[in-house]
């Protein structure tokens, strides 16, 4: 007799995971700056605080805003292979579309013991462990799929506190507030009066 409960707690986890849905809605996170290249202490100030991710399916956009670099957006339609950055420059809004791909993960997905709450959501402790055992902690919602893949291929659940570097800058994001709604899916496609622009002219330009 004692079996059964094992057995239909098993059975519950097993459906939740086949159950995992895709998130829509917003989640806004705070965004923790915890180290810098040497001679950009105190860079944090001109950088982004906040990150708005907004998700329909596979579809996201990610939202941040700074005194040094403006209104910065990345689009991945439909889950695709091309991340397209919108920003404005020289007075008009132009876009980049920078490939993707869907490489093979650099590490494997650990479950771990822990608890945490993150904007009201009991979250789920996951390490993300390259071949060298270094490893990076990840708090996820398990109800719901990973939009992230590009950063984090082997995560199967929705991620509410990572970490992420980006040019020596290592940042930690954590969700603050998260608003399930329905989301349109202009949110998703690139506004007709940007214009396109290559990497190498814009590098050019600014060097």
């Amino acid at each position: 007799m004692h079996k059964w409960p094992v057995l239909l707690g098993f059975l519950l986890c097993a459906f939740s995971l086949v159950a995992q849905k895709p998130f829509e809605g917003r989640i806004h996170y705070s965004v923790n700056y915890l180290s810098f290249p040497d001679g950009m202490e105190g860079a944090e100030l001109a950088l982004p605080q906040q990150m708005t991710l907004v998700l329909n399916g596979a579809n996201y956009r990610m939202q941040q805003a700074s005194a040094l670099a403006g209104d910065l957006v990345w689009i991945r339609p439909d889950g695709g292979d091309t991340l397209y950055q919108l920003f404005d420059f020289m007075d008009r809004k132009v876009f980049l579309a920078i490939p993707t791909g869907k490489g093979a993960a650099k590490y494997r997905i650990v479950p771990k013991e822990g608890e945490l709450t993150l904007a009201g959501v009991e979250c789920s402790r996951r390490f993300a462990q390259d071949a060298s055992g270094e490893h990076k902690e990840i708090w996820v919602w398990e109800r719901y799929k990973n939009p992230l893949t590009n950063d984090f291929p082997s995560l199967k659940s929705l991620p509410l506190q990572f970490d992420m570097e980006r040019n020596g800058i290592r940042m930690r994001f954590s969700a603050e507030r998260i608003v399930e709604e329905p989301i349109d899916q202009t949110y998703f496609t690139i506004p007709s009066n940007a214009v396109r622009i290559d990497e190498g002219i814009l590098q050019r330009i600014m060097n």
